[in-house]
């Protein structure tokens, strides 16, 4: 289970490795350590819940 909304952290990331980003380069390395070192701490139960509540917060097409 992941997002749809473009914004949301992997898909950004996921965007950027489309574009020839990669680990290893210095400046996004540095630029997302501090959200790759909170996503780490957080207990996999956390995890799991920030998914669903971002799926919940989708808006429904009608």
């Amino acid at each position: 289970m992941h997002s749809g909304k473009s914004e949301d952290y992997e898909n950004v990331m996921g965007k950027l490795c489309e574009f020839g980003l990669r680990k290893g380069m210095r400046v996004l390395d540095e630029r997302t350590a501090p959200l790759r070192r909170w996503l780490d701490e957080l207990p996999a139960r956390a995890r799991f819940i920030l998914v669903l509540v971002d799926i919940v917060s989708i808006p429904q097409s009608s």
